[in-house]
């Protein structure tokens, strides 16, 4: 799968199903929830499996995909998601568990999920061809999709691409920008502007931010090799985009600014020099055609297991004059 996640639950009327069943708390050991495995964005090959537990026992800790969920009425609505301070599936799990249910496991594989929180712009574009593709192989040859599937799965795991999702932790969340629910309030780039890494929320595209001792912050794309930037700048006319890289992937990388390919210069030192037009917001869209993993380029020497494509330091905005 390019980035998506296998679920596996039991399978009812070809409903995907992880049955919740509601009982008094009990210390038996159940059998786990079956699972879905989580497709990713198109060339990361990560993947996610959800729905298998440890020794065959859920834990608060383990994360369900609500389509792999099959359970009896009486949880209520979800609430709206303004009106909690962590995600409605996971408050749904939460209101389960605090009602006494028991979570199993159908160990059937019955569900393929295409992530939104992958996806950047997933609810404004609703692109549903990554779906239609696989529904096509699965009614043409379900035997040969799965197996397909379920490899790529396990080429995930021994590629260090596996993605793990826990239960998500109360706390502000930034998914409406990323999924294309809402845009940056801009305004006009008038002179230069120098913008620094943050920790913003990016799916698969950036890693977490890190504090180097001397250079400061820095964030270093991936999983995905496309990452892309959003600015709330707003520009009259050309502009002057300099990049401040720790690397030189100039013989890998590829730039798009407002979605149109862009040629750019980059010198010894890492900085990248590109020339946009007009645009509101101004959108950077960086792609790397090989990342880099350097736990297994140094044989399990480097503990760092990530996949590794640019790594930011700064970028500056300017209008351009000839």
């Amino acid at each position: 799968m390019a980035n998506s996640s296998l679920t596996w639950a039991t399978t009812i009327s070809g409903t995907p199903t992880t049955s919740l069943t509601f009982s008094k708390p009990s210390n038996t050991p159940t059998s786990p929830p079956a699972s879905p495995p989580c497709t990713p964005p198109p060339g990361s090959g990560t993947r996610a499996l959800s729905g298998l537990f440890a020794e065959a026992t859920w834990q608060p800790t383990d994360f369900l995909v609500p389509s792999s969920i099959l359970h009896r009425p009486g949880l209520g609505p979800w609430p709206l998601p303004a009106e909690t301070d962590i995600p409605v599936d996971a408050g749904f799990l939460q209101r389960a568990i605090q009602a006494g249910a028991r979570i199993t496991s159908s160990e059937r594989l019955t569900v393929f999920k295409f992530n939104s929180a992958w996806r950047r712009n997933s609810y404004r574009h609703r692109d549903t061809s990554e779906q239609q593709a696989l529904l096509a192989r699965l009614q043409t040859d379900p035997a040969t999709t799965t197996e397909i599937e379920l490899t790529a799965l396990l080429r995930a795991q021994r590629e260090l691409r596996l993605h793990h999702a826990p239960m998500p932790k109360p706390g502000p969340r930034n998914f409406q920008t990323f999924r294309g629910l809402a845009l940056p309030t801009t305004e006009p780039l008038t002179g230069p502007r120098r913008f620094l890494p943050t920790d913003d929320f990016a799916g698969l595209e950036w890693h977490a931010l890190e504090h180097h001792p001397e250079l400061g912050p820095l964030r270093w794309s991936g999983p995905s090799p496309t990452a892309s930037l959003v600015l709330p700048l707003s520009a009259p006319g050309p502009y002057v985009l300099r990049l401040q890289l720790f690397n030189d992937p100039a013989c890998t990388l590829s730039l798009r600014l407002n979605d149109a390919p862009t040629p750019f210069t980059v010198t010894p030192n890492g900085l990248l020099t590109a020339h946009g037009p007009a645009a509101s917001p101004i959108q950077i869209e960086l792609h790397r055609a090989r990342l880099h993993n350097p736990h297994l380029a140094s044989s399990g020497q480097n503990p760092d297991q990530r996949w590794l494509g640019v790594c930011l330091r700064w970028l500056e905005l300017d209008l351009f004059t000839e």
